[in-house]
């Protein structure tokens, strides 16, 4: 169903009364989807971008946005608060209706994610968005547990793109753009080993020349991976499959919440 509804139509003449009469067009048509919506996320994007490029319209017009929202909360009879009908219109003018960038297939919320950056980047993450999550398990009844096609949830989505500035791989902006060369993130393991194959480790980064014993065991476990990575994928895959639940698994046994009782 096509729910971006394009109904602000430049005129020569504009005033106040003329927007009103918009407004009131736009929500009816609004109303109307109440009775064909197969979805309410499909109604509250349509209702979010038709708010938006109306008060984008009035307000790239001369009039003050001041009024325009409150005739908005009159029409409407909804209940927004003036920073929310701001940012309605920071999307619609982040990704205008005359772009292709709005997907008809992703909700609104995702738009909302991708709106703060720059055109390209936004067509890469919601080509991102429309592929989905393809590994996500889920229960079926009488079945078990088997991988699904599910699409990305707001909170999965929102990791996704911070991951991805972690790593330099995506641009920061508004305030995150303080910290353009962040490093990513690290996590520490401690390991134990006997005073043999400690010394034995540390004589052969001498003789690797390699900066620490840390680093090299990192080169050494990144040559084990790549060339044995295809037998590594297997092994994970099998794992996923004994253990679905990520909260589940820890070293190929159940955490101690999910063991049986003896």
């Amino acid at each position: 169903m096509n729910t971006q509804l394009k109904f602000c139509e430049p005129a020569i003449y504009f005033s106040e009364g003329a927007w009103l009469e918009k407004l009131r067009y736009g929500w009816a048509e609004v109303k109307a989807l109440d009775e064909r919506a197969k979805a309410l996320v499909e109604k509250q994007g349509s209702m979010n971008w038709v708010l938006g490029d109306c008060l984008l319209e009035g307000v790239d017009s001369g009039l003050k946005p001041g009024r325009l929202k409150k005739h908005v909360l009159e029409v409407t009879g909804l209940k927004l608060s003036s920073g929310r009908l701001s940012n309605l219109m920071t999307v619609s003018r982040a990704i205008p209706i005359e772009s292709s960038r709005r997907r008809e297939d992703l909700p609104y919320s995702i738009h909302a994610e991708v709106a703060k950056f720059e055109p390209d980047v936004q067509d890469k993450l919601l080509d991102l968005a429309e592929e989905g999550n393809r590994h996500k398990w889920i229960k079926v009844p009488k079945e078990g547990w088997r991988q699904t096609w599910a699409p990305y949830s707001v909170r999965e989505f929102r990791a996704i793109i911070t991951k991805k500035q972690d790593l330099g791989e995506l641009p920061r902006v508004g305030k995150a753009s303080a910290k353009p060369h962040a490093e990513p993130r690290y996590q520490t393991i401690s390991l134990r080993m006997t005073l043999t194959n400690g010394n034995y480790l540390e004589d052969l980064a001498g003789a690797t020349c390699a900066s620490s014993v840390e680093a090299m065991i990192l080169t050494l476990l990144r040559r084990c991976i790549t060339e044995h990575k295809e037998e590594f994928q297997a092994e994970i895959a099998k794992y996923h499959k004994m253990f679905p639940d990520p909260k589940t698994r820890r070293y190929g046994r159940p955490l101690p919440a999910q063991r049986p009782r003896m």
